[in-house]
């Protein structure tokens, strides 16, 4: 685990994901609990959709497996969002650790940021033609294609994740996962999720082909938005910080400044987050 964690995190900033680049914290949270009601909202009528058609029968659809990381994604950040605030607000001098939950929340965007693009593109030019629907049910289908997108979105306008090469090897896991699953139910129940996939096809693995260029092209437009926008905005807003404040201010936020200065990575230590002078990969 120790070996994984360091090939993950290797040149990582430390933990930003409770941060924004560009409006404070606070208000920041305030868009992360208005992106949460939407999607609380999607949740009831995700259950309402497929109510008594068998929960689990849910998951063959990609779409739902990207609006389930998007859910989770946001729930958590959202609770970690809460309780960096609170503690911040009982002490000044906190300093959020860079440990397992906003290591997962940092991987849960990347993947539901980089996925949502395909689901999209892939419901409107390729199932869409294929059905006949109503207003209900085309605003219905619209949330889920197309809306959690935007929300994604409008929390990348304002986040600070970091987008790192290392993560396409949980991407490449979550993407086999699903695989696995459209592969054994199209086969099994001898009946295709999207038109034309049907595992057997030259044109099926084309359309496999295409999907999974539009996401790793997504992927690459959040990383180098963090790369060449986010994280010099970052260092400008923790620098201004720690020079109009005084030596109460976060020391993660200060130490940050000058890792994102220097191109110094963050890397754990036994008790503590120590500086390593690589650069950000």
């Amino acid at each position: 685990m120790k070996k994984l964690n360091s090939f993950l995190w290797y040149g990582s900033y430390g933990n930003t994901v409770y941060m924004s680049y560009n409006i404070s914290d606070n208000k920041f949270l305030i868009v992360k609990m208005i992106l949460m009601i939407y999607l609380m909202f999607c949740f009831v009528l995700n259950q309402y959709n497929y109510f008594g058609q068998g929960y689990f029968l849910q998951f063959v659809y990609l779409t739902i497996w990207g609006f389930y990381t998007t859910f989770t994604y946001f729930l958590l950040s959202l609770i970690y969002g809460f309780y960096v605030y609170l503690k911040k607000k009982n002490d000044q001098q906190f300093e959020p650790s860079f440990n397992f939950l906003p290591k997962l929340i940092n991987i849960l965007f990347e993947i539901a940021f980089s996925i949502e693009l395909t689901i999209t593109v892939l419901f409107w030019a390729l199932v869409f033609p294929t059905k006949s629907l109503g207003a209900w049910q085309l605003f219905n289908t619209s949330n889920f294609h197309g809306g959690m997108l935007i929300a994604l979105w409008i929390d990348n306008m304002f986040n600070c994740i970091q987008f790192r090469k290392s993560h396409l090897l949980p991407f490449v896991v979550y993407a086999i996962s699903y695989s696995c699953v459209n592969f054994t139910y199209v086969l099994t129940a001898n009946k295709e999720i999207y038109p034309g996939l049907n595992w057997v096809t030259l044109y099926s693995y084309i359309e496999l082909l295409l999907g999974a260029v539009s996401t790793m092209i997504h992927y690459f437009i959040g990383f180098y938005l963090f790369k060449k926008v986010k994280k010099q905005y970052l260092s400008q807003r923790v620098e201004k910080k720690c020079l109009v404040t005084s030596s109460e201010d976060n020391d993660n936020e200060c130490t940050l400044q000058n890792n994102l200065t220097k191109k110094t990575p963050f890397l754990e230590s036994k008790n503590k987050e120590s500086i390593d002078s690589q650069n950000y990969v």
